[in-house]
C-alpha cells in the first residue's frame, strides 16, 4: 500500500501487487488514485540488498527509493528519495514459493 503526497499535485494512494524476481528486477502491477484521479501505473526497476535487510530500489521513471526488509522477509517497507514527494508503501507477502502452483 502507498500513502504519500505529491507537491503540487496533491495526495496520492496506490494499491497493486509487485514482483520480485530473486535476481535485482521487480514489476509492480498497480491502481493509483493521485488526487482523486485513478489511473493504473505499472512500474519496473532494479533493487539491491545489503546485509543489514536495507536495500536500493531504483524505479524507472520516478528515481530511487530506500527500504528496509522485516518480519523474516514476509514485508518490507519503503520510502522514496524523491524530493518532489513524500511516499511510503508497506509491502506484505502474499504467497510462498512453496505454494506457488506453476508450470516449469
Amino acid at each position: 500500500m502507498l500513502k504519500g503526497e505529491v507537491f503540487g499535485q496533491g495526495p496520492i494512494v496506490a494499491a497493486g501487487v509487485s514482483t520480485f524476481d530473486g535476481k535485482g528486477h521487480f514489476v509492480a502491477d498497480q491502481t493509483v488514485n493521485l488526487n482523486s484521479n485513478v489511473f493504473p501505473w505499472p512500474l519496473t526497476g532494479t533493487w539491491t540488498v545489503n546485509r543489514d535487510c536495507t536495500g536500493i530500489a531504483d524505479v524507472v521513471g520516478a528515481g530511487l527509493h530506500s527500504f528496509v526488509i522485516i518480519d523474516g522477509g514476509k514485508q518490507m517497507d519503503l520510502m522514496d528519495n524523491n524530493s518532489a514527494e513524500v511516499l511510503t508503501i508497506h509491502f506484505t507477502t502474499i504467497g510462498s514459493r512453496t505454494n506457488d502452483h506453476h508450470v516449469d
